[in-house]
């Protein structure tokens, strides 16, 4: 009968049979990948190409998640949680899901549903690349709900709260930029005006933009920073995440982007309302250095 189920038996050792084991480890470790393959020997090529084939799903959803169209993508999410709770990204599905829920609910001016999504990734997918970047975004969150009120010891909390920091020449004086990471984003190259072929640079980056983000929209503008320097935006981005992304990217390409990459620019991330600081304040060294420190 063993022999008939593919198990080899030994008649003086009742634990030399592989059924023996076969059945052992299934009750030791039920639902593990060794349990599945003492029934299934074929069980681990079969999950290569089922995983091959959640993958390229998963593409295809995260390319709609690029393009903006965050109702879409989270139809499509919310169908893959329900229909396929074992997928092997499930955890990536959840995140993407829950930054859906945020963009969508952001235009009422709602949180709490994004909040608690992300709080539910922490618990679901435990150590996990998911569960970290959903802490990173919560804090930011919960930072700005609940911003620091510092008082000064022997001081009645609001006294002097009217002071001008800038009557104590010691005090440091206040950033103008505020970190965002779920803010629109953009990618922004700073180049010369002297000897810049602003006409050229566009092109290349549209060109660039066409072959390897052509469903994305991403628009391409650029203005006169100050008199020294352009400033080309790519946008928009939703998070600092998404245009990290296109940046990596952008910078890696040596052939329609290789004279751009290879110059003496500057590269950098913006939220847009960095930006606005930026253009109104003309100050890019101070938004490089704020940039270097918390990106």
């Amino acid at each position: 009968k063993e022999q008939l189920a593919g198990y080899k038996a030994n008649g003086m050792c009742i634990t030399c049979s592989s059924k023996y084991w076969g059945d052992e480890i299934k009750t030791r470790y039920p639902g593990s990948e060794w349990a599945k393959l003492v029934d299934n020997p074929s069980y681990l090529d079969e999950k290569d190409v089922t995983d091959k084939q959640e993958a390229e799903a998963y593409e295809a959803v995260y390319r709609i998640y690029v393009s903006g169209n965050y109702t879409e993508a989270l139809g499509a999410c919310n169908k893959v949680l329900v229909e396929q709770p074992n997928n092997h990204l499930i955890c990536k599905y959840k995140i993407m899901r829950a930054i859906c829920i945020g963009y969508n609910d952001a235009a009422y001016g709602i949180r709490d549903n994004f909040i608690q999504e992300l709080q539910k990734i922490k618990s679901e997918c435990p150590s996990t690349e998911e569960a970290d970047r959903a802490s990173e975004i919560l804090k930011g969150l919960l930072q700005e709900s609940t911003p620091e009120v510092k008082v000064e010891e022997g001081k009645k909390e609001g006294e002097n709260a009217t002071q001008n920091p800038e009557g104590n020449p010691d005090a440091p004086k206040p950033s103008p930029f505020k970190f965002d990471e779920t803010a629109e984003h953009y990618f922004a190259v700073v180049l010369p005006v002297q000897g810049t072929d602003l006409t050229s640079v566009r092109a290349a980056i549209t060109d660039f933009n066409l072959q390897m983000f052509a469903s994305s929209g991403y628009k391409v503008t650029n203005n006169l920073l100050d008199k020294n320097n352009h400033i080309i935006l790519v946008k928009p981005f939703m998070g600092a995440q998404l245009a990290e992304e296109y940046m990596n990217v952008f910078l890696a390409d040596q052939e329609k982007l290789k004279n751009l990459n290879s110059g003496p620019y500057t590269h950098f991330l913006i939220s847009k309302t960095n930006y606005i600081a930026l253009f109104k304040g003309k100050n890019l060294d101070e938004y490089i250095q704020y940039y270097q420190e918390n990106y």
